[in-house]
């Protein structure tokens, strides 16, 4: 039985289908996990006339990585989701130190409200020198 689609948005590597050439979007689990990966990527002044919402991930990279910042890294993301993202429920956000490169090993849980699901999604971010 097909899911119906709740959520949808553009797949930003915009890969045409090789079929019909047109854009494919990207639905319900998948579009929430690319809102979600997005805003932990925002800067100040990303939303227009609000620059209090942003991510503060890539000042994390400079710090030394240690059990305080992971622990401050991990309120900071909480509450960016809180603020960019009403669809979701933070569940659990897992941050770990990369060994011997300055960057950070994250794993997202969180709840989707209107579908009653629980999804998780990790991504890696490391300083480049």
């Amino acid at each position: 039985m097909a899911q119906n689609k709740i959520f949808s948005d553009l797949d930003l590597t915009f890969v045409p289908n090789p079929h019909s050439g047109d854009l494919a979007p990207k639905v319900n689990q998948e579009a929430i996990k690319r809102a979600v990966r997005h805003a932990f990527q925002m800067n100040a002044f990303d939303i227009p006339f609000n620059p209090t919402v942003k991510s503060s991930l890539k000042h994390y990279l400079f710090e030394q990585n240690t059990s305080l910042v992971r622990a401050a890294l991990k309120g900071d993301l909480e509450w960016l989701m809180t603020k960019i993202e009403p669809r979701v429920e933070v569940q659990d956000i897992k941050i770990d130190a990369l060994p011997n490169t300055p960057g950070f090993d994250i794993t997202v849980t969180y709840k989707i409200k209107s579908m009653n699901q629980i999804d998780s999604f990790n991504f890696i971010v490391e300083r480049i020198r």
